[in-house]
């Protein structure tokens, strides 16, 4: 249960990131900062590394993971 409470977290982190408007990531490319590309390498790595089945059992992760993702592939 512990590892499923930090992926929530960190997911809700990252869709804050993406649906936060907070930057213009178009400024990371002209800067040559890649941490935003790297940060989305991190996340896609964790959830593909999870079990989909355990994570089904809690709704609460299950949501927050698909919300993230959802919001990734449709804002960038």
């Amino acid at each position: 249960m512990t590892r499923y409470k930090y992926v929530r977290s960190f997911s809700q982190y990252y869709l804050n990131v993406v649906s936060g408007n907070y930057i213009n990531f178009a400024i990371c490319e002209y800067y040559n900062d890649d941490t935003f590309t790297q940060l989305t390498v991190l996340m896609v790595k964790m959830v593909t590394q999870l079990d989909l089945d355990a994570v089904r059992q809690y709704s609460k992760v299950y949501a927050s993971v698909f919300t993230m993702l959802q919001a990734l592939f449709m804002n960038h």
